[in-house]
């Protein structure tokens, strides 16, 4: 009974630990207009901090007014599509086996090999460039200035189209986005 009371107590401690966001690529908006750009940043609820050039910068969430991030996608790409070509080249070279090619022609296994990593460093590098080309810079992280029901706005008017007419009122909620 001691153990379960235990290790409920220590998976209650760890859960309640807050842990810190991090990004290859990040786009820091400060409150004052400023935009920094960075990259290996680490976001937790009191700071941000990321590489600037050479600088490791650390600012509060208090002076940062929103961070966007990109998600890296190139290297998983470039990963995905150098892959799939070489284990096409692999279950080819299984299948076709040694000796002749389509023309008759012997072929080596250096050459084999030699083909084989050039496509697959063609695929890698195709990957790269769809990864690149197909990767966004998301919103992380925006700063709340306001609550929802500050964007509430209720207006009462008092229209009165002539001297004897009476007087219409005219009661408007919106609200602003």
């Amino acid at each position: 009974m001691k153990k379960i009371l235990c290790i409920i107590i220590a998976l209650l401690c760890c859960m309640s630990t807050t842990y810190a966001q991090s990004y290859k690529k990040v786009k820091v908006t400060m409150s004052n207009g400023l935009i920094i750009k960075g990259t290996n940043a680490t976001i937790d609820d009191e700071s941000i901090s990321f590489v600037n050039g050479s600088l490791l910068k650390t600012y509060p969430m208090s002076d940062v007014l929103m961070v966007q991030a990109r998600e890296g996608k190139a290297a998983k790409w470039a990963l995905g599509c150098g892959a799939g070509c070489l284990a096409f080249e692999v279950i080819y070279g299984v299948a076709r086996g040694t000796g002749t090619d389509i023309n008759g022609n012997t072929q080596s296994t250096g050459n084999y090999i030699l083909g084989a990593i050039l496509e697959t460093a063609v695929g890698a590098g195709i990957g790269a460039i769809i990864g690149a080309l197909t990767d966004r810079e998301q919103i992380v992280y925006l700063k709340n200035n306001s609550s929802m029901l500050d964007n509430f706005q209720l207006n009462l008017t008092k229209d009165r189209l002539s001297a004897q007419s009476p007087v219409i009122n005219n009661l408007t909620l919106s609200y602003r986005f």
